[in-house]
């Protein structure tokens, strides 16, 4: 049985890392080619060699074009819903399986051009043999808003590296240059999406300074607070994400919304006891081993940061129960469902 994974997202960003992952895992148990449809090089790449160029003027023409150079596979997993459409009306040689993390902006789109594009793009799911969802939330919202069948979607949720692990403090903070009398908050997301939350988890930041003193924001992710409290991160590598969340004293993750939500089990699993949002997928993720809070509410979060930072019992039974928790999610774990689903296809 030979597998096409299909990806077009760097393996620093949240869908490309899990497509990364999951080759990774499934190297091990078949036969699976990686396939990088490389927008920025404008050529598609096989296991790490470019096979072609693809000339283009936006990404949809060239994820068509790309696509005509992936020979013939017994099965092709496109790894996020943004890729469902190249699915179209015909079916290739082999069966079609489509992870979909979330359908977020077909349920909120911007404008009614979004509208639309998500419509097209999604447009596979429903064509597609199996989907593969990265949480319940994901498949209710799959079955309520598209109408798919629920007997084709099955839940498999993704791992934690085994390279997201404690480690000096001391030694993690001077990564980045944090002193060691520091109290530092961590928050992972892109400055300008507004699901990310940054704007309040700025807010209590700004109060919690009122209160306490030496208090650091550490963000990572895209666009920038121009603030001298705030240390902005952007593609940074796993080795210095693994620093972060260890030099960290807390995540704040309130998200307004997740199709999963990686990053509270990866701090987790580095001992950072963590904050998230009662949000989407989250509580489903997180179980009872973090601190749950109304993302709209900025009183709510500055308090539970507070307590956190400053109540140490609080803070080791959350590290404890974190710690228990991220184990129960190992990408292994995830390549042997996602095999399981080829075998049954196939």
């Amino acid at each position: 049985m030979r597998i096409a994974l299909i990806n077009n997202i760097p393996e620093y960003w949240g869908a490309g890392k899990y497509a990364f992952m999951l080759h990774r895992g499934l190297s091990k148990l078949c036969n699976v080619d990686y396939i990088f449809l490389n927008y920025d090089d404008r050529c598609v790449e096989v296991n790490g060699k470019k096979i072609g160029r693809v000339n283009a003027s936006n990404k949809l023409i060239f994820l068509k074009r790309a696509s005509k150079l992936i020979k013939k596979y017994d099965i092709y997993h496109f790894t996020n819903q943004n890729l469902s459409f190249l699915i179209g009306g015909k079916k290739r040689w082999g069966k079609n399986v489509v992870t979909c993390h979330d359908i977020y902006p077909y349920l909120y789109p911007k404008n009614i051009i979004e509208k639309f594009s998500r419509r097209y793009l999604y447009s596979g799911l429903k064509k597609a043999d199996f989907i593969v969802s990265d949480s319940e939330h994901t498949k209710n919202d799959l079955v309520d808003c598209l109408k798919i069948r629920p007997k084709k979607i099955k839940v498999v949720y993704l791992g934690v590296s085994n390279n997201f692990k404690k480690m000096n403090k001391a030694r993690a903070r001077k990564f980045f240059g944090i002193p060691n009398k520091a109290r530092v908050i961590l928050h992972i997301g892109e400055v300008n999406d507004k699901r990310k939350n940054t704007l309040r988890v700025f807010k209590a930041f700004l109060r919690l300074r009122q209160r306490m003193d030496h208090i650091i924001l550490l963000r990572i992710g895209k666009g920038r607070i121009d603030h001298g409290g705030v240390i902005n991160l952007y593609k940074i590598s796993e080795k210095e994400m693994v620093a972060a969340y260890n030099a960290a004293d807390v995540l704040l993750f309130p998200s307004l919304f997740e199709g999963f939500g990686i990053p509270p089990l990866e701090a987790m699993a580095c001992g950072l006891p963590v904050i998230t949002s009662n949000a989407a997928s989250l509580p489903e993720v997180v179980g009872n081993a973090a601190i749950i809070v109304n993302p709209y509410e900025v009183n709510e979060m500055e308090r539970e940061v507070f307590e956190s930072l400053n109540d140490k019992r609080l803070s080791a039974g959350l590290i404890k129960k974190g710690l228990i928790r991220a184990k129960k999610f190992a990408w292994s774990k995830t390549a042997s469902q996602i095999f399981k689903i080829y075998k049954e296809l196939k």
